[in-house]
């Protein structure tokens, strides 16, 4: 049966945002003879195609995407028991694999414990947190060039990954499509209290309450830092290891006196200065002016440029 692509699909409840505007068309897709024959249907037709996985991390414009928006639901899960390995499909949801591979008695993961999103996601932003990335524990990732066809194996050193970033974040034409990660064994209850605790810490220390879409700015790593923020920064003792020494993006947001601070439906959070929050229906416009006027106030206060850790489409 031929793939269908459905029009003018809005994209809002797609995006833990929950904002921005409508696809020209939308399709899902669960393996890799339907993402196959997508492709030769935007080649024919010259339409621009953009990956969807699980929303987070991510601001869709409030004019929405002209082409075809793709929802990888590629969510295979293949432990290998006996070389302590697990293969995971680019669109498994990482709570659920969390939770699964800790509940099975495997550690990698349980440091991701409410990490939000898709594992593809995760691979391609080298998620990390508490002082762990996926880099860490990354054997091999498969991955689809969605303009040539080509299906290939990267190693973890081909990968190239660096803070919140890899290859495949910096050659977008190449697909995730999964990736394979090296296991540990371990005690179920110890790893499901850890992944608990991960989850409990978000929670707590996090806006959730409201649609975000997670960190909205990368952490400034101390090298790229003004001297003004590395001496404040350290005199409150707020460098930390995200695994290497940074200074906290909420930490300087903080500082320039923005928490708080609205436009529109959105606010930057109370709770969390890196956050910026949803919280009366708000426009990506007012998201955008948000991100706008926090990077000014730090330029000009510290000499410092924050860099966007959300996509922007």
């Amino acid at each position: 049966m031929p793939i269908q692509l459905e029009k003018a699909k809005e994209l809002a409840p797609f995006t833990t945002f929950k904002l921005g505007g409508p696809a020209q068309y939308f399709i899902e897709v669960t393996n890799l003879t339907e993402l196959l024959e997508l492709l030769e249907l935007g080649q024919v037709h010259g339409l621009p195609i953009f990956i969807l996985g699980g929303g987070s991390n991510l601001l869709i414009r409030d004019d929405g995407f002209a082409g075809v928006v793709v929802r990888i639901c590629l969510d295979a899960c293949a432990i290998d028991r006996d070389a302590l390995t697990v293969t995971i499909g680019a669109g498994r949801a990482m709570p659920q694999l969390v939770a699964e591979l800790c509940g099975a008695g495997f550690g990698c993961l349980e440091w991701a414990g409410g990490l939000p999103g898709t594992f593809g996601g995760a691979v391609r932003g080298n998620a990390g947190c508490f002082g762990r990335e996926i880099k860490d524990i990354t054997i091999s990732v498969r991955a689809l060039n969605l303009q040539t066809r080509e299906l290939r194996s990267f190693t973890n050193a081909e990968c190239t990954f660096t803070y919140r970033t890899s290859y495949f974040k910096l050659q977008p034409e190449w697909l995730i499509v999964e990736a394979t990660l090296t296991l540990v064994s371990g005690d179920v209850r110890m790893l499901t209290a850890a992944m608990t605790e991960k989850v409990n810490f978000r929670r707590e220390r996090h806006p959730l309450e409201f649609p975000n879409a997670g960190s909205i700015f990368k952490n400034v790593p101390v090298e790229q830092a003004s001297a003004a923020i590395i001496e404040l920064a350290t005199s409150r003792g707020k460098i930390k290891q995200d695994p290497f020494a940074v200074v906290p993006a909420a930490f300087i947001i903080d500082t320039c006196g923005l928490r708080g601070t609205t436009s529109g439906g959105a606010e930057v959070s109370m709770k969390h200065a890196n956050f910026i929050v949803n919280v009366r229906q708000a426009h990506a416009r007012d998201v955008l002016d948000l991100i706008a006027l926090v990077k000014e106030r730090v330029k000009t206060r510290f000499d410092t440029i924050l860099e966007e850790e959300i996509q922007i489409v």
